[in-house]
């Protein structure tokens, strides 16, 4: 239903001569994401738009709260500022509405009509072998936020399994050193059976969906869609050394760097900045053995909320041959997330967002600026990390009750928090190992500025017969340039 007050009489959905090119984009009522949906008609008399299709651009949808903010592109109505445009489809006629300093008679436009230019097809038994792209630029694909999206598996997103670069069934694939811009949907989707694959040196900017997918397989028509054992998933990717800005121009629940049912990549090197959600989002616990390292992530949750620059997911077991090959289980090989570099500024609140079941995780030497961490999962350890500041409210480190399933350890982390807070929620997870950190608050070691662990408020000398023991705090706060220099020992930065 929309308000039909908020439209001028020129732009009144009931004055549309053809509503059912119409495409709504809304956000997420929590702006986790954004969905898009086809306009099937517009009744006027009860102010409503009734949709054909879409809303599956995003996982996990509203619960039957409804959406948020949203606009609506397509009308021919609607083109009455410099640069808007309409193409009818009906009499094949463009209208564009000049800015007034460009020569129409000058002017070039640019039509897709296809969204991926290399196309990559073989089989585990029969796979495509040793191909390098290189040097190339890719651009103005067709957009594809109206194409079939998928759940690949347990986290929030969903994906369009597709690209400007698209491979599956691929041995030693190389794509480096290209140019993608202004594609319309994903940049490069490595899908189901990849060995040893990599995307190194490229640069993407202004990418419609997410810049780099990893997917395997999903099995959902198997007899058995958890067990994944047929070797129909990518091993040993490399993503390493590129640079990406402005992805999710269209669809929101994107990133930099997306992945699901994959085993052993290293997301390394990389710079990933100006996005609506994370930079880095690891959608399962499956398989494991990934190491993303040495990564500079910035400007990120620019138009979402509730999420981090490097987020995971985990709400299914899948069974898998990864710890022992003869006896597939559930559990992973442990990943590891070291001597990145993570501001958490914009929308962004946690550095590491370990999310809803996320396990099997090693977060060691991470500098995280504005940023708190996050424990929500099981088997997990943080250690040697520094944050500083966390925004938007936060604490320290949340380990959320209820959600949090021992051993977990937190240790050798420095945080800095002018909220005079350092943990959220009300219990500590047995087996818990909580030692050796430093915390800089407000007022040092005045009892109630231990929130969360006990609930009441807690007592700090009364905490360290339990946990917290080697642990400092301190009212004394550093000076940026001890917090600059600690960032710059940590990461092994040059001086």
């Amino acid at each position: 239903m929309f308000d039909p007050a908020g439209f001028s009489d020129a732009v009144d959905p009931a004055a549309w001569a053809e509503p059912t090119s119409a495409i709504v984009h809304a956000f997420h009522q929590a702006h986790w994401g954004d969905w898009k949906f086809a306009v099937s008609a517009v009744n006027a008399a009860n102010s409503t738009m009734m949709f054909s299709r879409g809303g599956f651009q995003e996982a996990r949808g509203s619960c039957g709260r409804g959406g948020h903010e949203w606009f609506v592109e397509g009308v021919k109505e609607l083109v009455d500022q410099p640069n808007e445009w309409h193409y009818d489809e009906a009499t094949s006629e463009l209208f564009y509405f000049f800015n007034g300093t460009v020569s129409p008679a000058s002017t070039n436009f640019v039509a897709s009509r296809i969204a991926t230019l290399i196309s990559l097809t073989g089989t585990g038994a029969n796979p495509v072998k040793d191909v390098t792209i290189s040097n190339l630029t890719f651009a103005h694909t067709s957009p594809t936020f109206m194409d079939a999206y998928e759940v690949p598996s347990a986290g929030d997103w969903s994906i369009h399994r597709g690209g400007a670069v698209f491979a599956t069934g691929t041995d030693n694939l190389k794509v480096a050193s290209n140019y993608f811009r202004q594609v319309g949907g994903n940049g490069v989707c490595i899908s189901e059976y990849s060995r040893s694959a990599q995307v190194d040196g490229n640069r993407f900017s202004r990418i419609g969906d997410t810049a780099v997918i990893v997917a395997g397989a999903t099995n959902y028509y198997s007899p058995q869609p958890w067990v994944h054992t047929d070797g129909n998933y990518p091993i040993n990717t490399m993503v390493r050394g590129n640079l990406a800005s402005e992805v999710g121009v269209f669809t929101k629940q994107t990133a930099f760097f997306f992945q699901s049912l994959s085993w052993n990549t290293t997301v390394s090197g990389n710079v990933a900045f100006n996005g609506p959600r994370s930079g880095i989002n690891m959608n399962d616990n499956a398989f494991g053995g990934n190491i993303v390292a040495n990564n500079l992530l910035f400007n990120l949750v620019r138009e979402t909320v509730d999420h981090g620059p490097f987020n995971t997911w985990d709400r299914l077991p899948f069974v898998t041959p990864a710890v022992d090959a003869a006896n597939p289980s559930t559990d992973a090989v442990t990943s590891h997330v070291d001597s990145n570099f993570f501001i958490c500024n914009y929308g962004a609140v946690k550095g590491i967002d370990h999310d809803d079941g996320s396990g099997w995780y090693n977060d060691r030497n991470n500098f995280m600026p504005l940023c708190s961490g996050k424990m929500k999962g099981q088997t997990q350890r943080l250690s040697g990390n520094i944050y500083l500041y966390p925004s938007w409210g936060s604490n320290c480190v949340h380990i959320l009750p209820g959600m949090a399933t021992p051993p977990f350890v937190f240790e050798n982390n420095t945080c800095v928090d002018n909220k005079a807070t350092i943990y959220s929620g009300c219990s500590t997870p047995a087996d818990a190992t909580i030692r050796n950190n430093k915390y800089f608050v407000p007022g040092g070691s005045t009892p109630s500025h231990i929130k969360g662990f006990p609930c009441d408020g807690g007592n700090w000398s009364a905490w360290q017969h339990t946990q917290d023991q080697g642990s400092t705090i301190s009212g004394e706060f550093p000076s940026v340039a001890t917090m600059v220099g600690w960032g710059r020992d940590l990461l092994e930065i040059p001086g």
